[in-house]
């Protein structure tokens, strides 16, 4: 039994490492998605949603031109690609709820 705890303890310290950077990358990046959204009472241009190293970001279509959030991930990647030259992100596009994933 300790030695099935203990290699689970590895396993989520291993993991740890990975997910704790990736979590700031997509934490950086919904934060400049969120820059789409204008201050105030308005209606929703975004929706990004963070989970650990994950993010999913529904954006209305009329509001929000096609290619424009893709441009900002681009960025974001290009941005972290000289520290982490594997980095990559997969996107998908025209999401219009958080259950389209």
């Amino acid at each position: 039994m300790i030695f099935s705890l203990q290699g689970h303890i590895l396993r989520a310290a291993a993991n740890h490492e990975i997910q704790s950077p990736g979590g700031q990358i997509t934490k950086h990046l919904q934060r400049k998605i969120w820059d789409i959204q204008p201050a105030g009472v308005h209606p929703w241009y975004v929706r990004p949603m963070n989970v650990h190293d994950e993010i999913m970001c529904p954006r209305s279509a009329t509001l929000v031109k096609d290619g424009q959030i893709r441009a900002i991930v681009d960025e974001v990647i290009k941005e972290y690609k000289e520290r982490i030259p594997l980095l990559k992100m997969e996107w998908k596009d025209n999401l219009t709820t958080w259950g389209d994933k």
